[in-house]
């Protein structure tokens, strides 16, 4: 191409053969891209300030959560704005950011205290997209390298649940998701597979499993909830309430439990737990709803996560796992009359 005579040479793209280097490769679990003002955070050493920040996140998933995931790949992207960066989760776009940490400027250039906040930055935004999305990172291959960690300290209870039962580790992988969802560590395995090893011979259903896990994990979960005065402030449902809540459970093929209203059925139980519970929640953001362990996953899933996505929900089994040591407060009942 010429222009008054003289060739010009056309600016590279992102999918030229010089430039793409993923041709039939399966694309990284977790990746972020980074637009030509920041590429010189990838080609600085390991200990830089992005890489520091990359492996605190690994490092802080891992002891919340008991997830290894693998390394965040880093990669420069042409299209993208200079100061631009997205978070990818196995090739999917999920959010675009623009690097602008505060801090001063010297000659130009952000300064170290600047490129460390906005590392800080790019580090929070990723751990948050990945808490929400759990179910888009974790694989089958993950969910495997978590059995075999107990295999060394338990390998009789590996084999009765593993082996002996031949529990899919797609059913397996499902409960852990569930857990992970409620942001509950998976971290202690052999406590895990214990209890499926007890309540295998009445159920291998996952959501029955997962009822019994969690009430065996309660106390590495629900004390985060009780107050200075180990008080847990709940919402509690009335008998009626459950009861109709049970009546109204679906168990769809291969899929958690949900509740099935009708329109004014459903807007009239909203309207009750907005109006009985959002006061509440005000003035005190650790209260939880507590109900029956027949509701619990359903409850959660098909109402308070539509009001209070942030707000737990405990069945009674589970708090009284930890009663010696809890004792609860009611601040609210929810009712239904049924007309």
């Amino acid at each position: 191409m010429t222009e008054g005579g003289l060739m010009l040479k056309r600016v590279p793209r992102i999918y030229d053969d010089e430039i793409y280097q993923g041709f039939g490769e399966q694309p990284p679990i977790i990746e972020i891209q980074l637009g030509n003002s920041l590429k010189y955070l990838i080609n600085k050493e390991k200990d830089s300030e992005i890489f520091k920040e990359l492996s605190y996140f690994r490092n802080q998933m891992d002891a919340e959560f008991g997830i290894v995931l693998p390394a965040v790949n880093l990669s420069n992207n042409q299209d993208l704005k200079p100061k631009g960066y997205v978070i990818l989760l196995n090739g999917v776009v999920f959010e675009k950011f623009e690097f602008d940490p505060e801090g001063d400027v010297v000659n130009g250039e952000y300064s170290r205290e600047r490129v460390y906040s906005g590392c800080e930055q790019i580090r929070n935004q990723l751990t948050e997209i990945v808490i929400n999305n759990f179910s888009k990172i974790i694989t089958q291959s993950m969910v495997n390298e978590l059995v075999n960690k107990v295999r060394p300290i338990n390998p009789d209870v590996v084999d009765h649940v593993m082996v002996r039962n031949s529990y899919p580790v797609t059913d397996l992988k499902r409960i852990l998701l569930s857990l992970l969802e409620e942001e509950i560590s998976v971290r202690d395995m052999n406590t895990i597979l214990e209890t499926m090893a007890e309540y295998l011979i009445f159920s291998k259903s996952p959501i029955d499993l997962m009822g019994k896990i969690r009430e065996r994990l309660a106390f590495s979960f629900i004390p985060k909830y009780a107050d200075e005065n180990n008080i847990i402030h709940t919402i509690v449902l009335s008998e009626a309430f459950s009861s109709h809540c049970l009546d109204n459970v679906l168990y769809p093929l291969g899929e958690l439990p949900s509740l099935a209203f009708d329109c004014d059925d459903r807007q009239k139980i909203m309207k009750e737990i907005v109006s009985k519970a959002e006061g509440v929640i005000k003035r005190n953001n650790k209260t939880i709803f507590l109900c029956t362990a027949s509701i619990r996953t359903a409850f959660k899933r098909s109402v308070i996560n539509n009001i209070f996505p942030e707000v737990a929900c405990i069945s009674d089994s589970e708090m009284d796992s930890i009663k010696h040591k809890y004792t609860t407060k009611v601040e609210a009942v929810l009712e239904y009359d049924g007309e």
